[in-house]
C-alpha cells in the first residue's frame, strides 16, 4: 500500500500514458484534494468551537 502522494507520482512518472493512467491520476488527485480540504475544513471548526469556549 503506497501512500496517496507517492501513488499520484508513480502514475504520473512511471507508467506508461494510456487512457487508464491517465483517468487514475485525475481520480487520484482529486480524492487528495478532497482529503485535504475535508481536513482544513474541520480544523477550521474544530479551532472556532475550541475558541468560543476558552475565550482567551
Amino acid at each position: 500500500m503506497q501512500a496517496l502522494p507517492y501513488h499520484i507520482y508513480t502514475l504520473a512518472a512511471r507508467i506508461p500514458q494510456n487512457e487508464y493512467s491517465e483517468r487514475a491520476q485525475y481520480g487520484s488527485v482529486f480524492v487528495f484534494l478532497v482529503l485535504v480540504m475535508t481536513l482544513a475544513t474541520a480544523s477550521v471548526l474544530l479551532r472556532r468551537k475550541l475558541r468560543a469556549k476558552y475565550k482567551w
